[in-house]
């Protein structure tokens, strides 16, 4: 319920339980950990109702009482896959890896480990890189070559549920190739890969895309600090590439499986504008709102989502379809 007591001489005396006003934690449960450098982190869901145990949020301090700068650790929102009495929404009984373990699953300090419950259904683990970051200083410039295949994505924020993984893979048929690899066969999740760049208001965006159907869905979105895309581009399951433009979506092309395209989105907030260019050939300029300064460059194998659109129970979706969506991404950069 969010009571606090604190203890000034090392745990000999501490004082009387209180709720701080600022701590916003309802009956769920909040873990607090040290992390390296002796600073520390709470994790926990800011809703005082508890009606939905939604996000998972972090904030972090230097002294284990005064915390700051929340941020989201897990915002995704996936539909019930059973009914069930007490199956509250959201996630659940976080826990850490305790400072005292002896088993050396502490030995990564470079990161903290999280692991809690998705509706009481699916187990989740969260790795948060130290020192915590929400934002980016570097210009992104990723070929995937210099990390092995099956390791963790350096520099990326990845949402990548069992049966819809992200990972870094070795090109089938050109094993001298590696490349981020998004596989989707979850029937009410999907995969999702996050770049943050330094905000600006104008931005050239490359990658490279490889689809090995023509049968399945891959949005991309350039987003601001909150979240919100400015700038929408979705590979359709009828093989279609889809712009939107102020909510009006625009066929800009087609696509095929089993071959590489070449994507150029140079976007000017100022004069409101995106063009796009596939395989060196300008295809079409889109409109785009002009709010705050881009920042996120987002791929994923779904539609958005937003709370309270999958509050349900959808029978027949605890089995992976048989036919997964794979796409792979390689060569992203980010420019000025």
């Amino acid at each position: 319920m969010g009571f606090v007591t604190t203890s000034a001489d090392e745990g000999k005396s501490w004082s009387e339980p209180h709720v701080p006003p600022t701590l916003i934690a309802g009956a769920a449960k909040v873990w607090g950990q040290r992390t390296s450098g002796n600073n520390y982190l709470l994790a926990y869901n800011p809703d005082p109702k508890q009606v939905k145990r939604f996000p998972l949020v972090m904030v972090n301090g230097a002294d284990g009482i005064n915390f700051r700068d929340m941020r989201v650790v897990h915002g995704e929102f996936p539909p019930l896959r059973y009914p069930g009495k007490y199956k509250d929404f959201g996630y659940q009984y976080v826990r850490g890896i305790a400072e005292w373990s002896t088993d050396h699953s502490r030995a990564d300090s470079s990161a903290v480990w999280l692991i809690y419950s998705v509706h009481k259904e699916d187990i989740w683990l969260a790795r948060i890189p130290l020192p915590i970051k929400s934002t980016s200083h570097f210009l992104p410039d990723d070929s995937f070559d210099k990390s092995p295949p099956g390791a963790i994505v350096p520099g990326w924020n990845i949402y990548s549920p069992k049966w819809a993984p992200v990972r870094i893979v070795q090109e089938p048929g050109n094993l001298s190739n590696q490349c981020l690899e998004l596989k989707d066969s979850d029937p009410t999740d999907y995969a999702r890969a996050m770049k943050l760049f330094p905000s600006s208001t104008s931005v050239t965006i490359k990658f490279r895309i490889k689809a090995s159907q023509t049968d399945a869905l891959l949005n991309l979105e350039i987003q601001d600090r909150l979240g919100v895309p400015l700038v929408t581009i979705q590979w359709t399951k009828d093989g279609k590439i889809i712009g939107s433009e102020k909510k009006i979506d625009k066929v800009i092309g087609d696509y095929v499986s089993g071959e590489w395209s070449s994507f150029e989105i140079k976007t000017d907030l100022k004069k409101e504008t995106a063009k796009i260019s596939i395989n060196g050939q300008i295809i079409n300029n889109l409109n785009v709102r002009n709010e705050n300064e881009l920042e996120r460059l987002v791929f994923r194998t779904g539609i958005s989502r937003k709370l309270g659109d999958t509050d349900q129970f959808i029978p027949g979706t605890d089995r992976p379809v048989q036919s997964p969506a794979v796409f792979l991404l390689d060569d992203v950069s980010v420019k000025k």
